[in-house]
């Protein structure tokens, strides 16, 4: 199963979480199970939109990260999303049923733990004094009828969409927003028998320790 352990840096005046995009973007495409729809870094706000094949190497799961930041408010994060389709001529949130979690990063250091398959990424990054961040976007195995979750897709991350919240943040309203490191909270994309897309918030799982995430996603 690919992976990549290691941490960026900020370079050529680039901050860190620009090169964590790329380092995402980087083991996706090495894996060979990802392809690239669309990569731009002609804004502040960097992104890419892959999709990946599925273990049957005949799926479609779209996927997409971007970048979301304001140096005056001091805060450097990522999004992460799930779509249902992909539009080229649609912006990043505009996608079909995009569903974004927004992921507090760093500009100056982040050290992470990547990890990817034909069906998922996931990645825990440490930030800041030291903060523990974490996502997983992609394909889930339901303990459910193949009717119930035909496009069985799961978008977590830390935030509920992308606010201006950055990773020291511990007010009452950053708490009520941002998960625990053991909690993960996941949006479905649930295809009724007609298209009406269904998305709901729940709890799928608690645990106990940053790396205990990057285990636990092999189970998915």
């Amino acid at each position: 199963m690919p992976h990549d352990i290691g941490f960026v840096t900020a370079q050529d005046g680039k901050p860190a979480h620009y090169q964590m995009l790329q380092k995402i973007k980087d083991l996706a495409l090495r894996s060979g199970d990802w392809q690239l729809l669309r990569e731009d870094i002609s804004t502040d706000n960097h992104e890419i939109i892959l999709k990946g094949r599925g273990y049957s190497q005949k799926e479609e799961i779209f996927v997409g990260v971007r970048t979301y930041q304001n140096p005056q408010a001091d805060y450097y994060n990522l999004a992460v999303a799930t779509f249902t389709g992909y539009v080229p001529s649609n912006p990043f949130d505009n996608q079909p049923s995009a569903k974004i979690s927004g992921v507090p990063a760093h500009n100056q250091r982040i050290d992470y733990w990547l990890t990817v398959n034909p069906q998922r990424i996931a990645c825990c990054m440490k930030v800041g004094t030291p903060v523990y961040e974490h996502f997983y976007i992609g394909k889930f195995l339901p303990y459910a009828r193949p009717s119930q979750y035909p496009y069985p897709v799961v978008c977590a991350g830390m935030l509920n969409g992308t606010p201006t919240t950055r990773f020291s943040d511990t007010s009452q309203k950053a708490t009520a927003e941002i998960l625990p490191c053991g909690l993960i909270q996941a949006c479905i994309h649930s295809l009724s028998a007609t298209p009406t897309i269904h998305q709901h918030w729940r709890a799928v799982g608690k645990l106990g320790t940053p790396m205990a995430f990057i285990h636990s996603c092999r189970l998915f």
